[in-house]
């Protein structure tokens, strides 16, 4: 028996590349997820169960270091990615010290909803360890919301959302300035470790890549 074959119904639209590079984004996303977790974790001490070594959680930094400098490197190359980690680490330095039953990972995954929360822990720190606070807690918070969205932009717009990390910069000099307090020993995170190259080199090229994409690659 012959299949009976219809004609293409005129106007309708065929599906455009868009949802597909949609997808493939959260693909990468995810990829690199899960890529600087792994990494992560095999150099970075602090991510493992802290063993009883007979110092009290005093000694110890009361947030994740990094520079400020690697913080925006590491953010970029991650195509945002390690915001979610840096999110979780300090979430997890906060249920350290404050022996708290808080969830790290779903608090980095829903970061803009808890970041006025953490926000204003790092400013109550700043104060009880007489350290400037240069930021506000709001507006920070609006900022990180308002680039957000920014991502639904066509592209080529959808890169301003890349700005989300200058937002955290001012944050993370008032967390390294409470640690040198707390311990000035403290590692400063300054260097990049054989795993963060690898990210970067992976990342970056993805972002390159994107780039491309985005401005130079005609649209259908």
């Amino acid at each position: 028996m012959e299949t009976a074959s219809f004609p293409a119904i005129p106007g309708k639209i065929a599906p455009t590349h868009t949802s597909t590079s949609r997808t493939a984004r959260i693909r990468v996303w995810a990829i690199l997820l899960r890529a600087i977790s792994a990494l992560s974790s095999m150099d970075d001490p602090l991510i493992q169960p802290p063993a009883d070594s007979g110092h009290s959680a005093a000694s110890e930094p009361e947030y994740f270091s990094v520079s400020p400098l690697k913080l925006i490197i590491m953010y970029i190359c991650t195509l945002g990615i390690y915001k979610i980690y840096w999110f979780y680490r300090q979430w997890s330095c906060v249920k350290r010290h404050e022996r708290s039953e808080i969830a790290p990972i779903w608090r980095a995954v829903f970061s803009l909803i808890f970041a006025y929360s953490l926000f204003e822990r790092i400013r109550a720190s700043g104060r009880r360890c007489n350290t400037e606070s240069s930021f506000v807690s709001g507006l920070l918070v609006f900022g990180l919301w308002i680039l957000a969205i920014c991502a639904r932009l066509p592209a080529p717009f959808w890169i301003v959302t890349f700005f989300s990390v200058v937002l955290l910069v001012p944050v993370q000099f008032v967390i390294d300035d409470i640690n040198d307090v707390v311990n000035p020993q403290h590692d400063p995170n300054q260097t990049f470790t054989k795993s963060d190259i690898v990210v970067m080199v992976i990342g970056g090229s993805l972002l390159l890549l994107a780039v491309i994409g985005a401005f130079l690659l005609p649209r259908a």
